[in-house]
């Protein structure tokens, strides 16, 4: 009954007791004369409480008629009233305000008065459409027969010119124009009511509103006609449009901030250049821009432009952040700049104005961007052809964005300030490692040297020894060819000469041999550091495994037998002296492993698209716990003074930077098993960060 609260004052204009029922029969408003008929306020209570029970069946069957629609259905009731019981003319009517069903019951004496005057009952409706705050017309096949002020008011007309109007002009973009849709259904003649429906009137002066109409078949004079109410609802849709335009920003903006959090630090530029498009789409602007403070510079970071919209220029960054700028002292204290009007601008703004005018630009509005209570940057948006009214909510919703942008340019700036300080960690430890790399090398090396020598020293006497036996030989020799003839020598001189060349020929092959046997050591030396080869290449890894063989052989002499079990294998691309150092520390670690004699086991095959090298052992083994940790930089087994602690380690990331994989196998008192699997082609990313010429040296 809230919208049937509006028909009081109009009620308070009849003289006759008038209550206002709901379809459930409670009285929701009832006018003086019937307070005072019924000696209180009837509101609230039911109606059937005003009748006595013997009533209330008379009552349902009026209600009832009355349901049904047309004129108003009366009959003559016992009504309870401040002086007990009286037969009264009860009138019922169905009345419909809004969306809202209400019944209008009118009480009256029987014994009427004397006829009323005609003109006096058309005065008193006169009133009550006139009290009425919603417009209404009364028309019959078009044509309006009444209306009321508040239709005047509305439309502009006076009543005199509302009669006889077509009422469908009233919906009308300009005066004779056909009637729209929405004026046509005004002049409807079907019976039915129909309502509400919303169309755009135009009102005298050519001002348009937005109206909310109910329409209704009524009896007006006896004849069958139509009546209309309406309202102007166009605050109210305004409201609504905002409204609706508020929660898509929110949208949109929830959108965003929920994008930024998943970004990589790599797509946050994409993402705010997206964002920028996105807000300056729905906000009507012509372009978007961010402008960054860092290291005393200021510069435009990121940009969005419509389609044919000049870019920022360097004058309008300048004059925007001039720290003695009218905008710069608005940024200072965190408050937004909003440009609805250029020309009402304040004078302190005068060269803000000169250049947005220089630049085109109509309206504008740019939002700091505030991190940790300091300014980093500012977001901008123009527009360039049309005036564009920033609302205090779109302001707000703008800031939002800002501090999203500035939380996001700020992480990817931390972000990469860790990388290069990752980096340049990452550079730091390389070269320790490169330090320690040299200091395994060196160990390697100073367990080489004692056993090179020998084995080169053993060929080298050979040399020296059959050296002084050839220089006897060929002082004889020439004693013999220029001894005088006649000399006591029973031998004959050519018998001689046989004898000591053929001691000559003897020492020849020996010092041969001697000297083939050092070129092999020296040779091995040099293919096992590839002094020449310390880039990648292509190899047959049997090779690398016999220099290793070689190099190594004083730690396997009379004592280790080496069984080779090679399988066919293909060229294999790589870092040949790194694989050598890998050989090297396995079989070094396999002999250290044995205890007096034993046996290492080399199994070279092919699987699939890798190699799998498998250096076995009969030693002492690896117990569970240290076979987790072998490869930890540091980590030794052999005690202090014997190991580093690096060179499986060194193995492990030498392995791991050519693509491959080694796994342990190991028990205690059995000896062990390293595995490892090589792919044929090294990966598409380099096996270390170090030049080349470095990352042979490390190994």
């Amino acid at each position: 009954m809230s919208c049937a609260h509006s028909l009081a004052p109009i009620l308070e204009a009849v003289s006759e007791a008038v209550v206002l029922v709901d379809p459930s029969l409670v009285v929701g408003v009832a006018n003086t004369g019937a307070q005072n008929w019924f000696g209180r306020n009837p509101t609230g209570e039911s109606l059937k409480s005003l009748l006595p029970p013997d009533q209330h069946a008379a009552l349902t069957e009026l209600i009832q008629r009355a349901k049904i629609g047309g004129q108003p259905h009366s009959a003559t009731l016992n009504v309870m009233s401040q002086c007990g019981h009286r037969s009264a003319r009860l009138r019922v009517t169905k009345g419909q305000t809004q969306d809202q069903i209400f019944y209008t019951l009118c009480f009256a004496l029987p014994c009427a008065s004397p006829a009323e005057d005609p003109h006096e009952i058309k005065d008193r409706y006169r009133t009550l459409l006139d009290a009425a705050f919603e417009g209404i017309f009364i028309h019959e096949g078009g044509l309006i027969l009444e209306a009321n002020a508040a239709a005047c008011e509305m439309t502009g007309y006076s009543r005199d010119e509302l009669l006889g109007m077509r009422v469908a002009l009233l919906s009308a973009p300009h005066a004779g124009a056909e009637p729209t849709e929405q004026g046509r259904a005004l002049a409807a003649g079907e019976d039915d009511e129909f309502g509400p429906i919303e169309f755009v009137g135009v009102a005298r002066d050519g001002s348009t509103a937005e109206i909310e109409l109910l329409n209704k078949p009524v009896v007006y004079e006896g004849r069958h006609v139509r009546m209309s109410a309406f309202r102007d609802i166009t605050a109210h849709k305004a409201n609504e449009r905002a409204l609706k335009r508020r929660v898509e920003f929110d949208d949109l903006m929830t959108s965003i901030s929920a994008d930024f959090i998943n970004l990589k630090t790599s797509e946050i530029d994409a993402g705010l250049s997206d964002a920028l498009r996105r807000i300056a789409e729905f906000a009507g602007a012509d372009r978007s821009y961010v402008f960054r403070f860092q290291d005393g510079e200021r510069q435009t970071t990121h940009q969005w432009l419509r389609a044919g919209a000049p870019p920022v220029k360097p004058e309008l960054e300048s004059t925007r952040k001039a720290d003695d700028s009218w905008s710069m002292q608005h940024f200072k204290q965190f408050r937004p700049v909003c440009v609805f009007d250029r020309s009402a601008l304040p004078p302190a703004a005068r060269n803000m104005q000169l250049e947005l005018e220089h630049q085109g630009v109509v309206s504008c509005v740019a939002i700091p961007m505030v991190f940790e209570k300091r300014i980093i940057g500012i977001v901008g948006f123009d527009t360039l052809t049309e005036q564009r009214s920033w609302s205090d909510e779109t302001v707000q919703l703008l800031q939002t964005a800002a501090y999203v942008f500035a939380s996001a340019l700020e992480r990817k700036q931390t972000q990469e300030g860790l990388e290069r300080t990752v980096q340049e960690r990452t550079r730091q430890l390389r070269n320790k490692q490169l330090q320690l790399a040299r200091s395994e090398k060196l160990a390697a090396l100073g367990q080489l040297v004692a056993g090179v020598a020998h084995e080169i020293n053993t060929p080298l006497g050979a040399i020296k020894s059959n050296n002084d036996t050839l220089v006897r030989a060929t002082q004889r020799l020439k004693e013999q060819l220029f001894s005088p003839c006649g000399s006591s020598n029973p031998v004959a001189p050519k018998d001689r000469v046989d004898s000591l060349l053929a001691i000559a020929q003897k020492v020849i092959a020996v010092n041969t041999e001697a000297i083939e046997r050092i070129v092999s050591i020296v040779g091995g030396l040099r293919k096992f550091a590839r002094l020449d080869e310390a880039e990648v290449d292509t190899v047959d890894l049997h090779d690398g495994i016999e220099t290793t063989l070689t190099v190594a052989n004083h730690l396997l002499r009379n004592r280790i037998k080496v069984e080779k079990h090679f399988g066919p294998l293909p060229q294999v691309q790589c870092y040949p002296n790194q694989l050598n150092q890998v050989f090297m520390n396995l079989l070094v670690n396999s002999t250290q492993a044995i205890q007096g004699e034993g046996t290492i086991t080399i199994t070279t095959r092919q699987v699939g698209e890798q190699v799998e090298i498998l250096f076995q052992d009969t030693g002492c083994g690896i117990s569970r716990d240290a076979q987790d940790r072998i490869f930890d930089p540091g980590f030794t087994t052999k005690g202090v003074g014997v190991g580093t602690g690096l060179g499986l380690s060194i193995v492990h990331q030498i392995v791991d930077d050519h693509g491959g994989e080694i796994e342990v196998s190991s028990e205690l008192g059995r000896g062990s098993t390293f595995l490892l699997r090589l792919p044929l082609t090294l990966p598409v990313r380099a096996p270390s960060s170090l030049p080349a010429s470095q990352r042979a040296e490390a190994v």
